[in-house]
């Protein structure tokens, strides 16, 4: 069961990221790109004297500690899949892996 990888590129804080996903995930991957983009544009209105950097990493930690608390149960789902999370997991490792 070899699916079909398609060819993407996100764009999270003005720099284009290229993606190999499969169909089924794009949309998903779509909106998870717009809630991070959201995500940012809010810690930069709050917190004015920082960076993008500062910020960027505000958010990744944002989703860490969401991560962390929804794999030891310490949080209930609250409209999040299990898969969407890992999902958002594997994309962050890999980003990381060619940056």
């Amino acid at each position: 069961m070899n699916e079909e990888k398609k060819k993407i590129n996100v764009t999270i804080s003005g720099r284009s990221f290229p993606l190999k996903v499969s169909a089924d995930e794009v949309q998903q991957i779509q909106n998870i790109v717009a809630e991070i983009n959201r995500k940012v544009l809010e810690f930069q209105n709050t917190y004015k004297s920082k960076d993008l950097r500062e910020c960027l990493s505000m958010v990744l930690l944002t989703y860490a500690v969401d991560l962390n608390k929804f794999k030891s149960g310490q949080v209930s789902d609250d409209g999040l899949t299990s898969p969407e999370l890992t999902r958002l997991d594997e994309l962050l490792d890999q980003y990381m892996q060619t940056s």
